[in-house]
């Protein structure tokens, strides 16, 4: 391949990573946050709480950040 297509290649890779580091911020952090707002206020929050929401909120972010790390190997390796 020429070195174009090389770049090419390596930029989808790229954009491919941090879709899908989009995705896990949308569906475990954005959507469980406004999960939480829908709790009445009266509602007691406990440690059953917390493993239904922060947690999830907690991995997705921690996957999120991981995904756009590995994003970052691609690009570095494009050349002028």
């Amino acid at each position: 391949m020429g070195k174009a297509a090389d770049n090419e290649r390596l930029r989808l890779r790229a954009s491919f990573y941090n879709n899908v580091g989009v995705g896990a911020l949308v569906g475990g952090v954005l959507l469980p946050y406004l999960a939480i707002h829908q709790i009445s206020p009266n509602t007691v929050i406990d440690l059953q709480w917390a493993y239904k929401f922060l947690v999830p909120m907690a991995l997705a972010f921690a996957v999120a950040i991981a995904v756009r790390i590995r994003a970052e190997a691609p690009v570095r390796r494009i050349k002028d």
